[in-house]
């Protein structure tokens, strides 16, 4: 009922990442020590995209001489590309940090940590809707025909478009801690 180049083929899975590079620093200004020591903080980011496929489900009991079982597998999953033949795009995001402390008495501290994160609020799309549908198709017998897109599977109608909010890369936003520490 599977074939292994077609059913479970050599290549990236969904949580596979080539890349993920981050270059950080941190620069401790001169300050008198009256005023506690202020550091800013500088991060970037590129994560590479992660990959995906052309897969559905096909029904291959119509070409295979079942040998004995009492339920054969009604569906199994076809590739109809190398396993995460695709990859989406990658994204670069920067992030600022600054950073107050004070000594007040003894070993505590006075605190505040105002963070930028994505400075340039880049909106790069990270992952999409890729439903592939055989509804309407002609039908093709896996163990000795390769599908065609759009003969034999086409591309949801929403294939290519966000799925939520997540699918793209964190927007701006802005955080600020303000504290005691002892």
């Amino acid at each position: 009922y599977r074939q292994a180049s077609w059913n479970y083929p050599v290549g990236y899975t969904n949580g596979d990442q080539r890349h993920k590079v981050r270059v950080w620093g941190t620069w401790q200004m001169p300050t008198p020590k009256v005023l506690g020591q202020l550091a800013l903080g500088f991060m970037q980011r590129y994560d590479s995209g992660g990959p995906y496929d052309y897969n559905f489900s096909v029904d291959t009991r119509p070409y295979v001489t079942n040998p004995g079982y009492l339920v054969p597998p009604s569906s199994v999953t076809y590739y109809a590309t190398g396993r995460g033949e695709f990859h989406f795009p990658g994204f670069y995001r920067t992030d600022l940090s600054l950073s107050w402390n004070r000594k007040v008495v003894g070993n505590a501290q006075l605190f505040l940590r105002a963070v930028l994160n994505n400075v340039r609020n880049t909106h790069t799309l990270t992952s999409f809707n890729t439903t592939i549908s055989t509804s309407g198709m002609t039908s093709f017998n896996p163990f000795t025909t390769a599908p065609v897109l759009d003969t034999n599977f086409k591309k949801g109608p929403d294939f290519g478009k966000a799925t939520s909010p997540s699918s793209y890369q964190s927007p701006r936003d802005f955080n600020i801690s303000v504290g005691f520490r002892f």
